[in-house]
């Protein structure tokens, strides 16, 4: 892999990872503050709603998919006439697919509309609407990805959440409840026109149903990845709800979205890896070759970083809840395993990858699957024997550690690197050990994380980040001294 590439690759995942630091901070502010504002109860009912949001996503039936994978080749081939007719497809089978159901909500929706609350149905309503622009704003997203504009990609992934935290809250303290889904819903359509201006709306013309008909077929399987990764993400949160109670779901909720920004990382090296995965495999025909450059590569960036976050999560956790979310005190023992869950799963993104552009995507189907069935099973027994929601984050942890194993042994034996099978698994497991056991350290070091003291609670955590920043550093020095190593 020659030097421009690897430099493109480098400022390409620095500027993403930039912009995902902001992203944290945004993200982190919605958090404390939306939960703040509510009772668990009602923190429920809209994590409940968000699940439209989060599985509606994938209405376009894995067209946008099967745009990213092709487009990456084509550009690099110069056929610029063909990007054009799979981008504009795309789009226009996206925005039908998702008005289509936003019409199967909306039957849905008058069937049950007499028998809930009227607010929550006012609620439900505006985010079935908010289907269509979020599907546009997301196409437009892949397309991004596709052509590799990482800088246009993070100034959106900024501009999102800005506009939803200040619009949610905003619209929350002049509304109530009602608000929150309005905010939602007046980001991403400013983000849709922002999009539209600055890139334009794909020509009609170039409509073929032969063409969005491939792209089904190709997107398909591909479509069913992400859907099966958020399904495994949010089943935990499902059986919540429809084992306990919505009050439980709101405490579970906090803990996720505490120890969920650890995938902020990975997901935003394997958003500038894949393209460049895709593009290695249409243009070398070495590509095994450079493929096992890229995986070493982004696996080693996703474990130091991810375990270096790990600590810090672990340090401000009891901070964040005992100051600013004092009525999801329940949550702080769920946040130790459902972390110790996610990291593994934040490894998997760059194996997930790898495997696509290996085409074996019906081997991560397949462990898909069989982690979803592990999750299930795994929580009828912890709720037959009375764990509560925490007999659901350890079935999590099990589950998601297994389609770890799972994908990483698969992938290094399709590559023909077995001989650092070890190696890399102890030291990505030593990482996240490390990491934990000094954050968890530093609490015990500076145990003092009472309400009536903030002044000393800041002076503490500020004492242990710096000791915190101290014992991580040699893991920062390793990586970057090494960054051309496998290159």
């Amino acid at each position: 892999m020659n030097r421009l590439h690897n430099r493109r690759l480098a400022l390409s995942s620095f500027v993403v990872l930039l912009s995902s630091g902001i992203v944290l901070i945004l993200t982190l502010l919605r958090g404390l503050l939306i939960p703040s504002l509510i009772a668990p109860r009602v923190y429920g009912l809209w994590q409940t709603l968000l699940f439209i949001p989060t599985y509606t996503g994938y209405s376009d039936l894995g067209v946008n998919h099967s745009m990213l994978r092709r487009v990456p080749g084509l550009k690099l081939g110069g056929n610029t006439k063909d990007v054009e007719i799979y981008v504009s497809n795309a789009l226009w089978a996206t925005t039908i697919f998702s008005i289509l159901v936003c019409f199967i909500f909306i039957a849905i929706g008058i069937l049950f509309e007499n028998t809930g609350n009227p607010t929550y149905v006012h609620a439900f309503a505006v985010m079935v609407v908010n289907i269509i622009f979020a599907q546009i704003h997301r196409h437009y997203s892949f397309y991004i990805r596709a052509t590799q504009l990482f800088v246009l990609l993070s100034i959106l992934r900024v501009i999102y959440p800005l506009i939803s935290v200040i619009g949610s809250v905003a619209l929350f303290l002049l509304f109530g409840f009602i608000g929150l889904p309005y905010g939602l819903l007046v980001a991403n359509i400013a983000v849709c026109l922002f999009f539209i201006y600055w890139i334009g709306l794909p020509s009609l013309s170039s409509i073929k149903v032969s063409v969005v008909m491939e792209l089904l077929k190709d997107g398909f399987l591909l479509f069913l990845i992400p859907m099966f990764t958020m399904l495994i993400m949010g089943l935990d949160r499902i059986l919540v709800l429809s084992l306990y109670s919505a009050e439980s779901l709101g405490i579970y909720a906090v803990a996720v979205f505490i120890t969920g920004m650890l995938l902020i990382i990975p997901e935003s090296i394997a958003t500038t890896f894949l393209p460049n995965m895709l593009e290695v495999s249409s243009k070398y025909s070495n590509g095994d070759v450079d493929l096992k450059s890229l995986l070493r590569r982004s696996m080693e960036w996703i474990s130091s970083l991810s375990a270096v976050f790990a600590g810090l999560i672990i340090i401000g956790c009891p901070v964040l809840i005992t100051n600013f979310l004092p009525k999801y005190e329940d949550a702080m023992d769920l946040t130790a395993i459902l972390l110790a869950s996610y990291f593994p799963l934040a490894l998997s993104t760059t194996l997930v990858n790898t495997l696509i552009a290996q085409n074996s995507v019906r081997f991560i189907i397949f462990a898909q699957l069989l982690c979803l069935v592990i999750i299930i099973t795994l929580n009828g027994i912890a709720y037959f024997l009375g764990y509560g929601i925490i007999g659901v984050a350890w079935a999590t942890f099990v589950a998601l550690w297994f389609y770890y194993f799972m994908l990483v042994i698969y992938t290094y034996f399709i590559l023909a690197v077995m001989g650092d099978l070890i190696s890399d698994m102890f030291r990505n497991i030593s990482l996240i050990t490390y990491c934990v056991l000094l954050g968890m350290g530093i609490l015990l070091l500076w145990d003092n994380f009472d309400n009536a003291e903030l002044s000393k609670t800041v002076q503490n955590i500020g004492l242990g980040v710096m000791g915190y920043a101290i014992g991580v550093s040699p893991i920062l020095w390793r990586l970057f001294k090494t960054r051309d190593s496998y290159m």
